[in-house]
């Protein structure tokens, strides 16, 4: 068994970023997915992606790229810690809160696939004759997501029509994409 622990800020802010009803079934859970080495969890509504990397390397015993796993809990508080995800022999995930060990949920990880994050993910590098005057946001992602890691946010535009990608200074493993709303 493999047990996989998302810290309480991380967990919430990808809740903040699934949406409540949608028919893409698939996103109604994070992502837990293996880049190269890495091991990230990721949620996105469509219009708004958070990326985390959890580790830099991943640890031994998963035999999978990509788990969807549908949502244990609304929120975990700091008191609890943490989210923690135990997958077991029978293909079922086990979850529970670090600090408080009573409560525990086994779900079925959520059979689809997660979209490529790679092809929406901005390389945030912006050249001149792409700059910015006017561009409009859903600000509620941003604040749900600014609550959950109490950050600030540095924003590269990447044009117009093109996706913003927001980082913070406290957790440079996280990244947040957010797609512009017609003005």
């Amino acid at each position: 068994m493999t047990t996989i622990t998302i810290e309480y800020q991380h967990y919430n802010a990808l809740v903040a970023m699934i949406p409540k009803k949608d028919f893409r079934y698939y996103l109604h859970g994070i992502a837990l997915r293996i880049v190269g080495s890495e091991l990230h969890a990721t949620a996105t509504n469509g219009s708004a992606l958070l990326d985390v990397k959890l580790m830099d390397v991943a640890p031994d015993g998963l035999d999978w790229q990509e788990k969807i796993i549908p949502l244990p809990f609304k929120k975990v508080s700091k008191k609890q810690g943490a989210a923690l995800f135990t997958f077991q022999g029978d293909g079922k995930v086990s979850c529970t809160t670090q600090f408080d060990g009573n409560t525990t949920t086994v779900v079925e990880p959520i059979d689809g696939k997660y979209p490529d994050v790679s092809k929406v993910m901005p390389d945030g590098q912006v050249s001149a004759s792409r700059a910015v005057n006017q561009i409009g946001m859903d600000t509620r992602l941003v604040n749900d997501v600014s609550k959950a890691y109490d950050d600030t946010f540095a924003v590269t535009f990447n044009g117009k029509s093109d996706a913003m990608l927001l980082t913070m200074p406290k957790f440079p493993n996280v990244k947040c994409v957010l797609m512009p709303v017609r003005l």
